[in-house]
């Protein structure tokens, strides 16, 4: 019996111009375009915390920070 394998191997690198195929439901292709263009899901995905959206937030996040 032959095995065919979907996946390239876990250390398989990207190299600019490759291009990735991904297969799914119309939802999963409408949460993937948010995670792709939405900077605050974006930032999420990346570091795990979401940036401050609302004016006050932003504000007391850069006072904290020590930011002007």
């Amino acid at each position: 019996m032959r095995t065919v394998q979907l996946l390239p191997d876990l250390d398989t690198t990207l190299k600019p111009g490759d291009r990735i195929l991904f297969v799914g439901s119309e939802t999963a292709r409408r949460l993937q375009r948010r995670y792709l263009s939405d900077p605050g899901t974006v930032s999420w995905v990346l570091s795990g915390t979401e940036p401050p959206r609302g004016l006050f937030f932003r504000r007391w996040q850069h006072r904290t920070r020590g930011s002007p």
